[in-house]
C-alpha cells in the first residue's frame, strides 16, 4: 500500500487526490473486513502526503449582488443557494423538489450528480445531511417548480436536462462574473462564500461544519480567521483569571500585568 502511494506521488498526483484515492480504497477494504473476507484493512495507518490548506477565496456582499444582477433563473437561485447554504456543485445539480421540506424550510442533501449520473452521496455520513433554508430561498425554489412535477430537478439546463458543470462555467458563470466586473473564480467559491459569511456573522465553526458537511473539522478551521473578535473570548478569560480587566492603562495605552509575590520572571 505504501509503495502505491509513493508511485502516485512520484507520478505527480497531488496530495488531495492521493488522500481521496486511499480513503476510497480504505472504505472498500474495511467493508471486506466487516464482511469477514479480510482479517485486517491494509490501508489503515498508511503514511500520506501532507495537504497544504490554502486560504479560501470568497465573494464580498457587493460582488455577490453584482453577479446576481447578471443572472436569470434558474441560475440566480442556484448561485444564491450556493453562496448562502454552501452545497457542493454536485449536490446543487442533484437537487430535486422532493428533497425540500417546504413546510419546515429544510433541504435534504443525500445524492450527488457525477459524470456517470445521479448517485447516492459517495462521501462520508456527514455529507448526507438536512440543512435549513432561508424563507426567501424556499419561495424562489418553489417558483422554479411552477407548472412542473413537485419531484422534478430544481436546476436544469434549457433543454430540461441536468446541469453539467463545464457547460455552466462556460455559458453562464464566466460571462456573469465578467459582466459584474468580478475576477474569475471556480463555482466552488460559492461554498467558500457561504462558510465565510456565516463565520463573519458569528456562527460557530461546529455549526458551519454541520451545514457544509465537512468530515474533518480541520477543513472548517480554514475559515476561523473570519470570526469577528476572534480573540476576544480568549482575552476575556485571561482578564478574569489574571485580574487585568479593570487594571489602569500605562501611559502608552497598555494594561499592565499584575505582579505576584515573587521577584518577577522565572
Amino acid at each position: 500500500m505504501g509503495a502505491w502511494v509513493k508511485r502516485m506521488i512520484a507520478a505527480g498526483v497531488g496530495p488531495p487526490t492521493v488522500h481521496a484515492c486511499v480513503n476510497l480504497l480504505s472504505a472498500m477494504l474495511q467493508a471486506a473486513v466487516d464482511e469477514g473476507v479480510l482479517t485486517r484493512n491494509p490501508a489503515k495507518g498508511v503514511a500520506l502526503p501532507t495537504v497544504t490548506v490554502r486560504a479560501a477565496e470568497w465573494f464580498t456582499r457587493d460582488e455577490h449582488s453584482a453577479i446576481m444582477a447578471e443572472l436569470d433563473e434558474p441560475y440566480r437561485t442556484l448561485v444564491d443557494l450556493g453562496c448562502t447554504v454552501g452545497p457542493r456543485w454536485g449536490e446543487l445539480a442533484a437537487l430535486h423538489g422532493s428533497d425540500v421540506d417546504w413546510l419546515r424550510g429544510q433541504l435534504e442533501i443525500w445524492q450527488v450528480l457525477t459524470r456517470h449520473g445521479l448517485r447516492e452521496h459517495p462521501k462520508s455520513s456527514r455529507s448526507r445531511r438536512i440543512v435549513p433554508l432561508p424563507p426567501d430561498l424556499v419561495e424562489a425554489m418553489s417558483q422554479l417548480l411552477t407548472g412542473r412535477p413537485r419531484d422534478a430537478a430544481l436546476f436544469t439546463a434549457s433543454a430540461e436536462g441536468l446541469l453539467v458543470e463545464g457547460n455552466f462555467r462556460r455559458r453562464v458563470w464566466a460571462p456573469a462574473l465578467a459582466r459584474a466586473g468580478a475576477a474569475y473564480r471556480r463555482p466552488h467559491v460559492m461554498r467558500h462564500t457561504a462558510a465565510t459569511w456565516l463565520v463573519q456573522d458569528g456562527v460557530d465553526l461546529y455549526r458551519v461544519q454541520a451545514l457544509l458537511g465537512h468530515e474533518d473539522f480541520r477543513t472548517t478551521m480554514r475559515y476561523a480567521h473570519h470570526a469577528p473578535d476572534a480573540h476576544e473570548v480568549v482575552r476575556a478569560s485571561w482578564d478574569r483569571r489574571r485580574g487585568t480587566r479593570d487594571a489602569p492603562a500605562t501611559p502608552d495605552g497598555r494594561t499592565p500585568r499584575p505582579r505576584g509575590g515573587g521577584s518577577g520572571a522565572i
